[in-house]
Formats: C-alpha cells, structure tokens, sequence
C-alpha cells in the first residue's frame, strides 16, 4: 500500500484512547525486527508528544534509543545526537540520565586526539562553571604499572595518578609533557627518592620525589611545572 500526499497530510490517526495508540506497528521476527523505517523528520513538538518507553517487570531490556554510525563519510552536522536547549528562558536541564544501581552515563571512545567529554561553559566570567560535582567523590584514572631501576612513563599518559611502588626504582627517565592544563599526581612508594628528568621540567629546575611522598605536576603543554 503506498499512501502519497504532496500538500496535506498523507494520512492521520486519531483516537482518544488513554491506553492504547493511535497506530500499532508490529513485527514478530525475533532477529532484527524493524517495525517502521523513516526517511525524513519525526516531529513532536506538539503539546505533550514525546518518545517514550517503559520497559516493565519480566521484559528483557533492549536500548531503547540506539544510533549506529558505520559511514565512511563526515557527519555532517558533527553530533550523531543534538539536544538544544539554547532557546529556553528558563534554566531547566537539557538532559538527564539517572541510573539506580549502574553508571548515570558511560562515555567512551578511542581517539588520541579528542577527549571523551568536552565540557564548554561559554559564560567568559569569573562565575563560569564547566563541571560541579553536587554529591560523591571524584576518582581519577591511576595505575601501578611502572617497574624497574629507571622508569619511562611515556605510555602512561593515560593515568592521573601513577604509584610507583617498585623498590628498585631511583628514576624517572622520560615524562612526555602531555597536555596544557593537564594535573598529574605522581606517588613515590618506593624505598628510594626518585628523580624527575631534566627535559621534562623548566630549563634550570630540578625535581625528586621523596620516599613515601607524592609530586603535583601541572603541564603546560612543553614541561611540567612542579607544586
């Protein structure tokens, strides 16, 4: 059946039901059970409309909202999702994800260039908040991997906080600068001071993490400046 229309609707259901929809559409196959494809816009903006689901007791949950980009082509908006909430005289969220037990949200990709998150305040002043943590701790990326008399912490640039816990360590040979603004919490639980490499510190300073201490070092992109 095609239903065409070039001016008006192509067609309209309407029922005054509270408990069951206008149009059903159904597809019993337990493989891939597409129900509708559309081509073109899905408009709710009216009234109450929305996309809802209710995944109720003895229903295996499925994502309910679930966006696979496989192109070889650049989005061409740049997002795969767009919530705007720009517009709004009113300072409602523009989105909320709650979780009882899980993650609130779990964010992950695998690029070395771009970050998972990119929070932007655009607010310029002093007041301008990116991040606020109103409950709970904040836990930062850390590893014990480093071993040996010198250690190379060049692939280590994924941690914040990096243990060095090998007795035998006295050094550190190499400490790539990372990013500016980046925070790195060095924890020296060796038997030993160890030293920082020249190369990674402004010309004319040098740095040793004591026994049992840790170090703070805050990037500028080209060396790490000690706290």
């Amino acid at each position: 059946m095609v239903v065409s229309s070039n001016n008006a609707n192509a067609a309209t259901f309407s029922n005054n039901s509270a408990n069951y929809p206008a149009v059903h559409v159904q597809n019993t196959d337990t493989t891939n059970p597409w129900a509708m494809r559309v081509t073109g816009r899905i408009d709710i903006s009216d009234g109450p409309s929305q996309l809802f689901a209710n995944t109720g007791p003895g229903i295996t949950p499925t994502a309910k909202i679930q966006i696979k980009n496989s192109s070889d082509l650049l989005n061409a908006s740049g997002y795969l999702m767009i919530i705007d909430n720009t517009e709004s005289l009113f300072d409602d969220d523009a989105a909320y994800f709650g979780s009882k037990a899980g993650r609130g949200i779990a964010v992950e990709n695998e690029s070395s260039d771009n970050p998972a998150i990119l929070v932007l305040n655009n607010d310029t002043t002093s007041n301008s908040t990116a991040i606020q943590v109103y409950q709970g701790r904040v836990v930062l990326s850390y590893t014990e991997g480093p071993t040996g008399n010198s250690v190379d912490l060049s692939t280590y640039g994924y941690a914040s906080v990096i243990k060095l816990t090998d007795n035998s360590t006295t050094a550190i040979t190499a400490l790539p600068a990372g990013a500016a603004g980046q925070i790195l919490y060095i924890i020296n639980a060796t038997a030993n001071a160890v030293s920082l490499p020249a190369d990674s510190l402004p010309a004319g300073v040098s740095g040793t993490i004591a026994k049992g201490k840790m170090i703070t070092l805050v990037s500028d992109g080209t060396v790490w400046y000690i706290q």
